[in-house]
């Protein structure tokens, strides 16, 4: 957590999002669950547990609620800038 935090850099908040989500695509592997998506290929067995839009509206919905917390605070962010199909810093 205390590589997030500091007094001169602010918070990238995409980061932070897809580090959380990844958090729980490891107990999802670790449980040999796949999250059903529309954009997941059948029988593609490399594919993520979160996958395709399920993946990016859950790291979007996450990204947003850490924006909101370093709002309140106070606390120093950037938000990446979604830009014809790029994110962008």
């Amino acid at each position: 957590m205390e590589r997030y935090i500091s007094d001169s850099k602010p918070v990238y908040t995409r980061e932070v999002a897809k580090d959380i989500v990844e958090l729980f695509e490891d107990l999802l592997d670790k449980h040999n669950i796949d999250i059903p998506d529309e954009d997941r290929e059948c029988g593609d067995d490399d594919q993520a547990r979160l996958f395709g839009t399920t993946w990016d509206t859950l790291v979007t919905d996450v990204e947003c609620m850490i924006i909101e917390l370093m709002e309140r605070t106070g606390t120093d962010y950037k938000a990446d800038k979604y830009n014809e199909g790029n994110w962008i810093n």
